[in-house]
């Protein structure tokens, strides 16, 4: 079964996530800073990681660019960002860093499954 990482420092915002991924059937963990995103990916396996860029401690890119730097197989798991800015904003530093897509907010279960689909998850 596919594990999935969610990572937000929003409370409301974890618990629709983990909603919307348990309603595929789909174990996940969730965290909440950039630094615990790093530090649970060195110590678990996932499939898919579910970034926030804005949080405290470490943000998404920081957490991305250290997970990139992590030895294979973990370096190479797709980290998805998730934010409440436009693609635009962001479009530049996401693909720097090594986030491999972009998930606007609010969630909806359609997007959330295009993108579990599109990452071989469904």
């Amino acid at each position: 079964m596919a594990k999935v990482l969610i990572v937000d420092d929003l409370s409301d915002n974890i618990f629709l996530l983990e909603e919307l991924i348990s309603a595929f059937g789909l174990e996940y963990k969730s965290v909440n800073n950039g630094q615990e995103a790093v530090n649970a990916v060195i110590a678990e396996d996932f499939d898919i990681i579910l970034m926030d860029i804005e949080m405290p401690v470490m943000n998404g890119f920081e957490a991305s660019e250290e997970i990139r730097e992590l030895p294979e197989p973990k370096k190479n798991i797709p980290i998805i960002a998730i934010s409440a800015h436009s693609t635009d904003f962001f479009d530049e530093r996401v693909n720097r860093c090594g986030m491999c897509d972009f998930i606007s907010k609010p969630y909806s279960l359609p997007k959330i499954k295009e993108m579990l689909k599109k990452y071989g998850l469904l």
